[in-house]
């Protein structure tokens, strides 16, 4: 499988090609985090998150995430998506909301991997985490 950079760091590197109109930014290619490693036993054939962001960036900080989270046999796939932002420091977070029933939530990154808490969006209790390592 094609390993993919990180689709924020193509997009920073995109803004200073583009002029000062606010205008929404893309990014053609699915960037994708494998190796998933959940603790919620359920979700352990889900190894996979493919993520595509739009955003405008020479306005704003914040990106729309979409995408989909893949398991294997027998679970399948379900759609996924999401908002992330920058914070003035550098650090990247993102909600993803997962179709398979909760809420990924990945605060405070320093780069573009990192550790998310599952979280129940009925009742906000933490059902377990994934690792994410983009590849």
């Amino acid at each position: 499988m094609k390993k993919i950079h990180g689709f924020a760091v193509s997009l920073l590197a995109l803004v200073g090609l583009l002029p000062s109109l606010g205008q929404a930014v893309g990014v053609a290619s699915t960037n994708t985090y494998t190796d998933v490693v959940w603790s919620v036993p359920q979700l352990a054939n889900c190894t996979e998150l493919r993520v595509d962001a739009t955003g405008d960036l020479n306005n704003g900080t914040k990106l729309s995430v979409y995408g989909a989270q893949n398991c294997f046999a027998p679970t399948g796939s379900y759609p996924m998506s999401g908002v992330a932002d920058f914070a003035d420091n550098g650090e990247f977070s993102k909600n993803l909301f997962l179709n398979s029933g909760a809420v990924l939530q990945c605060f405070n990154w320093t780069g573009l991997s990192g550790t998310c808490q599952y979280v129940s969006p009925a009742t906000g209790a933490v059902l377990g985490t994934a690792t994410l390592r983009l590849r």
